[in-house]
């Protein structure tokens, strides 16, 4: 298992926003949190990642309790946190903004990323922009990748080639944390999906089929 919960309380300050939350993740998977807006998806991905205190219970990654651990040193253990709206640099150039994390041999064709690389990423249509954070991402050869909802404010193109690079890098063994609302992009690509409804996990869905989750939301 390189990722569970026990009983992990999340919230900003003394508001609890989710509470009980277990989950867990084995190395490999990907793993979705699918719910309605303000359900608790963030709060969850951002304690996990070490952005917000918890306000109870643990999180254990590869075995060890990571709960107190601040986020720098979570980011040293391989856990990478990209949020809704991608963590670029868009002042630097496309590929200045690989080159922060990566000096080798860029891979464009793997993230779909066929654009002028010296432009800068401010440019980017918002698909462009979430290919390059998983480029990015990548890059930093991380253990754990936790995306909070990558398919937000989309076409459907967008979508399709962000589940096309996605499902790639499951192909190379990473792990993902998938927070969605999203139902039919969550169910093209996760192993397992938690569903969460006012910060609580409801039930949790050992298959991928779209109409399955829908059947199981209400």
């Amino acid at each position: 298992m390189i990722l569970s919960t026990s009983n992990l309380n999340c919230g900003y300050g003394k508001i609890l926003v989710a509470e009980n939350i277990n989950i867990h993740v084995k190395q490999g998977e990907i793993v979705g949190i699918y719910g309605p807006n303000g359900a608790g998806k963030t709060t969850l991905l951002r304690t996990i990642a070490g952005l917000l205190r918890p306000l109870g219970g643990k999180i254990f990654f590869a075995g060890i309790d990571i709960t107190g651990i601040p986020a720098s040193e979570r980011v040293r253990l391989g856990i990478r946190y990209i949020p809704d709206r991608g963590n670029v640099f868009r002042s630097l150039s496309v590929e200045d903004n690989i080159r922060l994390v990566h000096a080798g041999e860029i891979d464009w064709d793997k993230f779909l990323l066929k654009v002028d690389r010296r432009m800068p990423a401010a440019n980017l249509s918002g698909g462009q922009m979430r290919l390059l954070s998983l480029a990015m991402a990548y890059y930093t050869r991380p253990r754990l990748l936790l995306l909070d909802e990558p398919s937000q404010g989309l076409f459907q193109r967008a979508k399709h080639d962000v589940i096309h690079v996605l499902k790639t890098l499951k192909e190379e063994g990473v792990t993902m944390v998938i927070a969605e609302q999203d139902a039919e992009f969550i169910s093209k690509l996760a192993d397992r999906i938690y569903i969460i409804e006012s910060g609580i996990i409801k039930k949790e869905v050992l298959s991928n089929n779209l109409e399955n989750i829908l059947k199981l939301i209400h």
